[in-house]
Parts: C-alpha cells; sequence; structure tokens
C-alpha cells in the first residue's frame, strides 16, 4: 500500500511541480516547454535510503544504483528510510533562451 500511496503523491507533485508557478511567482509570456513525450513517463522504483525533510532530497537505492529526487518539502514529511517509493518522470524539453548559454571559460564579446 505505502508504494502506490508514494507512487501517487510523486506523481501528483510532479504534475503540481511542473504546472503551478512557485508562491509569488506571475507567469511571463515566455515560450512553452515542449512535452517531448507526453504519452510516456519513466519510473523509478527503490529503497528510500536517505530523506531530508528540510531540503526534500531523497536517495533512494535502486537496481541501477543510486538516485537522488528533490520534491517540495511537504510531499517527503511522511516518508522515511526503508520505504519502497515509485518515482515517475516525463520528458519536457525546456524552450530555447533568450540568451546563448554561457560556460564559465567563456568570453563574451
Amino acid at each position: 500500500m505505502k508504494h502506490v500511496i508514494g507512487s501517487l503523491a510523486a506523481a501528483l507533485t510532479l504534475a503540481l511541480a511542473i504546472t503551478l508557478p512557485a508562491h509569488g511567482q506571475q507567469r511571463q509570456a515566455t515560450p512553452q516547454a515542449e512535452v517531448v513525450a507526453a504519452a510516456f513517463t519513466a519510473e523509478v522504483t527503490g529503497k528510500v535510503q536517505n530523506v531530508d525533510p528540510q531540503s526534500g532530497v531523497l536517495t533512494l537505492q535502486t537496481t541501477d544504483g543510486p538516485v537522488n529526487v528533490r520534491f517540495p518539502t511537504a510531499a517527503v514529511q511522511t516518508i522515511k528510510p526503508g520505504d519502497t517509493v515509485t518515482v515517475a518522470f516525463g520528458l519536457v524539453k525546456e524552450p530555447p533562451s533568450a540568451s546563448p548559454p554561457t560556460s564559465p571559460g567563456s568570453k563574451s564579446r
């Protein structure tokens, strides 16, 4: 049952994080992110090794190794080490920014 609740909570949190602006933030007229794989999601199931209720970071031990995932702090309050949870991901391609990306070693002219 914890597995199902964890899956539902993760999916709801992901959906809300993608669609709602942060508290006090206003939406700007910018290009929308392109949903690359609307009909598909990826799921990662693992045993919670560590949960930081202050930052919302979960560390899961999976068959492919450790995975760190950040959630809103309210979403992880009932999660504890040893719980098995499933995290669902959607694939979204961010719109191009107004300025080109720069790396620390690049020089602007």
